[in-house]
């Protein structure tokens, strides 16, 4: 670990490279990540944002190792509140989420130009929803 100690506490700017070869640059308070910083992950994912208490919460974005990317909220490591997920593939949701699931009301655009607006459920459209291409349609 590098930075800056107070009392054997690591605090403020610093390093931490863990067993795996992951990695975390960033603010430390008490020992623990806090505030902005970024991780490097063993299997080539990075996330950027906000920490507390030594998890993913407040502001970030998380890039997955397969390219997929996630812009939003996070609490306790887990996506939560409002972002934007985007595939490899074009695809796009922007809405809620709850503990990594689409939850509440979202917008899905696949990569073939559909958009699925409604109300989502663990995960699942859960509602009547409006697929839109040059025309508008309630299913």
């Amino acid at each position: 670990m590098e930075g800056f100690w107070v009392n054997d506490i690591q605090e403020s700017e610093g390093k931490e490279i863990f067993p795996d070869g992951s990695s975390y640059r960033g603010h430390f308070f008490n020992g623990t990540r806090n505030g902005k910083g970024k991780y490097f992950s063993s299997d080539c994912s990075i996330y950027d944002g906000e920490w507390k208490d030594g998890k993913i919460e407040g502001w970030g974005m998380y890039i997955f190792s397969n390219g997929n990317k996630y812009i939003g909220e996070f609490e306790n490591n887990m996506m939560n509140g409002k972002g934007i997920f985007y595939w490899e593939d074009g695809k796009e949701y922007n809405g809620n989420y709850l503990k990594n699931q689409r939850q509440g009301y979202g917008i899905l655009k696949t990569e073939n130009g559909e958009i699925f607006k409604g109300n989502w459920v663990k995960g699942s459209l859960n509602s009547k929803c409006y697929i839109v291409d040059n025309n508008l349609k309630e299913i």
